[in-house]
């Protein structure tokens, strides 16, 4: 089709929204008003394991867009025919799925229908082997369905989109092998290792690869990060891909594990979590990191404190805490022993569970034995 101002200036933004994620949900935005939509999506999709999640998201209701992930991206209809979709191409949701076959799914009943979803526009923006980028527009039930001319528009929109996507994915890469992001890590006092799902190390700061360099603990085999001993290093991998295949879309806190060192009884304490911030257009699978803190507890072995307090960022205040509760301590018996009233002791909790990623008191203890380091 020949393109209309309003089309050219939606290409204009989606190249000024690269390396500015804001700018993509104003991107988002213009274009759900472009096409007079409800709502509009961003969505990652496996088609080999049925695992999808949302990535932008505007005008949904942000508690059922998690359940997305949790079930209905495997049930999801539209998604029945993975060689529809093709990078550059526009679906309309009618010619995937009728809409008297739709409406007598339990994902019409259960999903679209409370969210106020019905009609759908959907076009792929990158496609690699069985895993998809896509965008997605609806129009709630009552309102008029999309038509031809919405999907030409999209279809001429998506080559400039999926430009924009490539350079936005790739700026991190760039970035993290750039010297001002290695001098910043460097600067972090602990070993620090960026993973991707398959333990291999997209960037390591120096007291990282000093580290892997002594070999006791953690090492590189095969361009994989391992840790010594089987078991250890069996544990390690799940962990890593545990942290990195949950599916909740804000799930990224931490999970703590000892990992043992050769010809030394103490372990190191290490603490893998999920890179808060993912890149909207990454692979449906391949896209995340994993940061991993490892502490070496020797120079904090008099002041188990110290360690818990590095290993999630807590105040003194609030390791000191940790350790008395870890001792069996109740909050009521730490507040006397620290000499605070029982109000502050509860307000420190909340901080910890915040920062430890937890919700109760028996949480929170198994998470400080699982450090290994303290009693």
């Amino acid at each position: 089709m020949r393109p209309v101002p309003d089309l050219e200036a939606l290409a204009e933004r989606c190249y000024d929204a690269v390396g500015d994620d804001a700018a993509w949900h104003a991107w988002l935005s213009a274009l759900r008003d472009r096409f007079r939509a409800g709502s509009v999506a961003l969505i990652g999709h496996d088609f080999a394991t049925g695992r999808g999640e949302w990535r932008l998201t505007l005008g949904f209701d942000p508690v059922l867009a998690g359940a997305y992930a949790e079930r209905w991206a495997a049930e999801n209809p539209w998604l029945a025919c993975p060689d529809r979709y093709v990078a550059g191409r526009a679906l309309l949701g009618a010619a995937l799925v009728p809409e008297h076959r739709l409406v007598r799914t339990a994902f019409f009943a259960d999903y679209l229908r409370p969210l106020g979803l019905f009609h759908r526009l959907a076009g792929t923006v990158l496609r690699r082997a069985d895993t998809v980028v896509y965008l997605t527009l609806h129009r709630p039930p009552g309102s008029a369905g999309f038509e031809a001319e919405d999907l030409r528009a999209l279809e001429w929109l998506l080559p400039h989109l999926a430009r924009a996507a490539r350079l936005h994915r790739d700026l991190l890469a760039r970035w993290l092998a750039g010297a001002d992001a290695r001098l910043l890590l460097d600067r972090i006092p602990h070993a620090l290792f960026l993973l991707d799902r398959g333990l291999r190390p997209v960037v390591m700061n120096a007291h990282a690869e000093r580290l892997v360099r002594e070999a006791t603990a953690l090492s590189i085999q095969g361009g994989r990060l391992s840790a010594t001993g089987t078991a250890a290093d069996l544990a390690l991998r799940r962990t890593v891909r545990a942290v990195l295949d949950d599916p909740r879309p804000g799930a990224s806190g931490g999970v703590e594990l000892p990992l043992p060192r050769r010809d030394d009884p103490r372990p190191i304490a290490v603490r893998v979590s999920r890179l808060g911030a993912r890149c909207p257009f990454a692979d449906a699978r391949d896209g995340r990191l994993a940061a991993l803190v490892a502490i070496d507890p020797e120079p904090v072995a008099a002041d188990p404190s110290t360690l818990v307090a590095r290993l999630w960022g807590l105040t003194p205040a609030e390791a000191r805490l940790c350790c008395l509760l870890a001792q069996g301590l109740r909050p009521a018996e730490a507040a006397e022993r620290l000499g605070v009233s029982r109000n502050t002791v509860h307000s420190q909790l909340r901080q910890i569970f915040a920062k430890a990623g937890v919700h109760r008191q028996a949480e929170l203890l198994r998470r400080l034995e699982r450090v290994g380091t303290l009693g």
